[in-house]
């Protein structure tokens, strides 16, 4: 099978009127460059996968990554704003410092969407080893004020 990932989101609003954005990315035959795409449209109106809002800035504040099953032993899961991306580079976010089978950890990531034509966040799992890995990541975003 090639690399899949499914992602869903729900979106909820604090009383302040940010915007808190849940998503839930579940991949399948995973490996260490796989990437999963949260896009965002260039209207200013961001979707993930079409369907709802990623805010344009804002901030990765808790993570779970849980390697499901596969050949790898761990995941360290890291975010961009271009495929492929380095973490060298302006592209790059940022990411969890350590590898772990399992990770639920509150961050503080700031991002802001490059102002380009399809702006979006990449995200790998990183995963360890194999090319037959299935991940579940759970990210919370909250739009910055």
């Amino acid at each position: 099978m090639a690399y899949a990932a499914a992602i869903t989101a729900s979106t909820r609003v604090l009383a302040d009127g940010r915007r808190v954005l849940t998503v839930l990315v579940v991949e399948t035959d995973a490996e260490a460059t796989s990437e999963y795409v949260l896009r965002a449209s260039s209207s200013g109106t961001s979707t993930v996968s079409g369907t709802l809002d990623l805010p344009r800035s804002g901030y990765i504040t808790h993570v779970q990554c849980k390697l499901v099953s596969g050949a790898g032993a761990t995941v360290q899961p890291r975010w961009g704003q271009a495929s492929g991306w380095t973490d060298d580079t302006a592209d790059a976010i940022d990411g969890l410092d350590t590898a772990a089978a399992y990770h639920a950890e509150g961050v503080a990531l700031p991002y802001t969407l490059h102002p380009t034509s399809a702006p979006a966040i990449y995200g790998r799992s990183t995963v360890s080893a194999g090319s037959n890995n299935v991940v579940h990541t759970r990210i919370t975003i909250v739009e910055a004020g």
